[in-house]
């Protein structure tokens, strides 16, 4: 496995966006219902929303990957769909957390947790075996991926996760939160996946 080369501006940068989305969250505004327990929504949202974000762009490298043989177009695809499960994870952990926060217990029942629990899953196997396929086939599993993530977040039953919390918010200080938080770690994942694209030049791409 490639380790991360060494580059301080970029490792600076991304120092300061983790920064700033501590501070947001630290003076995130507290909410009617949950409390200072928010907080710990804030962050599960925008990690998830991140690590999607993330898993949906590898899916769609991975598209492209099927049918070109560039190598800088897989080792993107590599790069940016570590990251995502990266963060997909993280977002996954903090929901555990949050629930335990604010329903006081981890019910692993509810349809919203297993199916986030199967994508991690899934992450996990895809992260072992996709470095020893071959890059054809490497993009198709991160095709598939993306599409059993989006099939499976989407169609699983809302219990006790509230439909589109944000939008219905109707606090702007709340919103405002959720989207800065989002922004801040996705500019810190785009970074990320500069770091690990860079640390990919130093092994030889598997050629179809």
């Amino acid at each position: 496995m490639p380790t991360i080369s060494s580059n301080r501006p970029l490792w600076t940068y991304l120092g300061l966006l983790f920064l700033a989305a501590a501070l947001v969250l630290w003076f995130s505004p507290a909410e009617r219902s949950l409390g200072t327990g928010i907080k710990s929504v804030y962050a599960h949202v925008a990690l998830t929303w991140t690590g999607m974000t993330c898993l949906i762009a590898a899916g769609l490298l991975g598209l492209l990957a099927t049918v070109s043989k560039r190598p800088a177009l897989h080792a993107w695809l590599h790069a940016v769909g570590r990251v995502g499960m990266l963060f997909f994870t993280l977002g996954f952990a903090t929901s555990l957390l949050s629930a335990k926060i604010n329903w006081g217990a981890v019910f692993w029942g509810e349809p919203r947790i297993q199916a986030s629990l199967r994508v991690v899953i899934a992450a996990a196997a895809v992260f072992l075996i996709a470095g020893s396929l071959r890059d054809r086939f490497r993009g198709l599993l991160y095709l598939a991926l993306a599409l059993f993530m989006i099939a499976s977040i989407y169609q699983a039953t809302l219990v006790m996760h509230p439909r589109n919390p944000i939008g219905l918010s109707s606090s702007l200080q709340i919103k405002l939160t959720f989207v800065g938080l989002y922004l801040f770690l996705l500019a810190a994942a785009a970074l990320l996946a500069i770091a690990f694209r860079k640390a990919a030049n130093r092994i030889p791409t598997q050629r179809t």
